[in-house]
């Protein structure tokens, strides 16, 4: 067969212009995908997360600084584990439980016991009890499983931190009225007590709640007191009021508050669950709380003791975190 020039030339041509359509298109998808990202293969599944949340029993109390983690290393918080997509935990599970000081991955010093919790059936949520080895501030809970593959949860963690405290004490409202009367504490917060700083609640017309709490630990981070020591009295108080007022006794062990007068010590208050904590001032008269305040100190009224502890006395009506 004969060719000439012409569609020798022609036949060319095409063979041309088919290269360079290719090349185009392979540098548009290139772009494209550098820009968009590579699509996912289809049909492919995500992994779920973890959902991780914590609670504490706080039946009977009431209040405005109720957290929702009131805990010592005897206190069961309860955890509950669920998926983000709300599918189903397969049986047989195994999920670590970590404790960790901030959102990184900085451990905490203690841990959680148990360690580990193993999916009984196969279920959307479950919820059991765990107990933290030491008093500790500021932690999260991470939630991980032991072993993972494509399918597998990815790990998850509280979206607060909460505090473990150094002591948790409760009183009743009926059986323990006396008690709240004369001093809500004031059996173990004495001068033989190791703790720095510690706290007496005296409630003369006792509390409004079925029960109340009163805890001492290290302060939060965000209380902006460093590393000394919190006390937090937590009730119902419907009838106390500026002029009828609750007291407060901060009992400072003279190593921390040593010789000076007591009119030299400030106390820190707040009225909320959580931040800062606030000087509180000298009350204007003696046994009330000046207008304008929700909580003052009584330096006619405190003093140290034989021991030479600092006893500060806090006028309040609403319950309270403190510290000196």
């Amino acid at each position: 067969m004969t060719h000439t020039l012409a569609s020798r030339t022609s036949s060319a041509r095409h063979r041309l212009s088919v290269s360079v359509l290719a090349v185009v298109s392979l540098l548009v998808t290139g772009l494209l995908a550098a820009v968009f990202g590579s699509a996912p293969p289809s049909g492919a599944a995500v992994a779920p997360q973890l959902v991780v949340s914590v609670a504490t029993d706080n039946a009977g109390l009431d209040g405005g600084a109720v957290p929702n983690i009131l805990a010592d290393i005897n206190t069961d918080i309860l955890v509950t584990l669920s998926l983000s997509d709300g599918t189903e935990l397969a049986k047989g599970t195994v999920v670590e439980l970590k404790a960790f000081k901030q959102l990184g991955d900085a451990a905490a010093t203690g841990s959680f016991d148990p360690p580990t919790f193993t999916v009984p059936q196969k279920g959307a949520s479950f919820t059991f009890p765990v107990q933290y080895s030491i008093p500790q501030t500021d932690i999260y809970l991470k939630a991980s499983p032991r072993k993972s593959n494509a399918t597998s949860p990815t790990p998850g963690r509280t979206v607060n931190s909460f505090d473990i405290l150094a002591t948790l004490r409760f009183a009743d409202k009926v059986l323990d009225a006396q008690t709240l009367a004369s001093g809500f504490g004031a059996d173990t917060c004495t001068s033989a007590s190791t703790a720095k700083v510690c706290g007496i609640v005296v409630l003369p017309q006792g509390i409004s709640s079925q029960r109340a709490a009163l805890s001492s630990g290290l302060c939060s981070e965000d209380t902006g007191c460093g590393t000394n020591e919190m006390v937090q009295f937590i009730a119902g108080m419907e009838g106390y009021s500026r002029t009828s007022p609750a007291t407060l006794v901060l009992r400072c062990d003279k190593t921390k508050c040593k010789g000076k007068g007591v009119s030299s010590y400030d106390a820190r208050i707040s009225l909320e669950v959580d931040g800062p904590l606030d000087i509180s001032p000298p009350c204007a008269v003696k046994g009330q709380i000046q207008d304008g305040e929700d909580f003052c100190t009584d330096y006619v009224s405190s003093k140290r003791d034989n021991a030479g502890d600092l006893l500060l006395q806090i006028l309040f009506f609403r319950d309270l975190r403190g510290m000196i």
